[in-house]
């Protein structure tokens, strides 16, 4: 996840999201459908009202193929699903 990968950056220094990296993965090993789902939805919900949506979505555009949820967006990679 990106907080993760950029800690100190001052566009992500209020995400509700650091610190929950797995929270916004893609995939989590040994996880039911139905649990992912659940998972991705709550992820979703916290970016909705988040300060740092456009710089999310700005990084998310550098990366060569974005998985998990960026900016309030599910991106899947399409090689597992």
């Amino acid at each position: 996840m990106i907080y993760k990968e950029n800690p100190t950056s001052p566009d992500f220094a209020n995400a509700p999201c650091s610190g929950q990296s797995p929270l916004f993965d893609d995939h989590l090993r040994g996880e039911t459908a139905a649990d992912r789902a659940a998972r991705l939805s709550v992820a979703t919900r916290l970016c909705h009202d988040c300060p740092c949506r456009q710089p999310c979505d700005a990084l998310r555009r550098t990366q060569h193929h974005p998985t998990g949820v960026w900016a309030g967006r599910i991106y899947l990679d399409r090689r597992r699903h």
